[in-house]
């Protein structure tokens, strides 16, 4: 085998190697960072539902302490606070009532997460990832499924929006591809 086919394969299998590992690198930070939108959701769920295990949400004391969705402020819209967080509930009928939406100072209107009944589960809670009801954000939802006094299912929504994680895996994703690229042509120089 000459000196140029050992060399060409030497570059053929750094490429390799550099494609496997930013492949590896970008699928393990992605799932890193949506673990932990993921617990924070999980959290939410464990901290404020079915404190008594009977399967039955009591909601928190906002003036809607019983086991049925509360009712939007009057007015329509949400309740105010300062959060990234989605919170709202299905309720019996299959609407899905808002108690609060994403409102941190300075950002615009990014809307609730598309959901509905279809995203009730059988039992327990499922996490996903949504588009926005008026946007281009994107969701991380968990919808909790609970039976309500009357024996109605009723779930509560929690969501948080990902478009930041996705910036970052995109520029993680620009920096493995440049960095692949310099060392390549570097090689290519020898």
């Amino acid at each position: 085998m000459s000196l140029r086919a050992r060399l060409l394969a030497g570059m053929a299998f750094v490429a390799l190697v550099l494609v496997v590992v930013s492949v590896l690198v970008t699928r393990t930070t992605r799932s890193e960072l949506l673990g932990q939108i993921d617990d924070r959701l999980v959290g939410l769920a464990s901290a404020e539902g079915d404190k008594d295990g009977d399967g039955r949400f009591p909601f928190p004391e906002q003036g809607f302490g019983q086991t049925t969705c509360p009712t939007p402020p009057p007015g329509g819209g949400s309740r105010d606070r300062y959060s990234d967080l989605y919170e709202g509930c299905i309720d019996q009928t299959g609407g899905v009532i808002t108690i609060f939406e994403p409102n941190l100072p300075g950002e615009e209107d990014i809307g609730a997460p598309v959901v509905t009944t279809d995203d009730i589960p059988d039992r327990g809670t499922v996490l996903y990832t949504t588009g926005a009801t008026t946007s281009d954000t994107t969701y991380r939802v968990q919808v909790k499924r609970f039976e309500s006094a009357d024996s109605q299912i009723v779930a509560w929504v929690w969501a948080v929006p990902i478009d930041d994680v996705e910036d970052t895996i995109n520029s993680l994703m620009l920096v493995e591809i440049l960095g692949s690229i310099a060392i390549l042509a570097a090689l290519g120089l020898v």
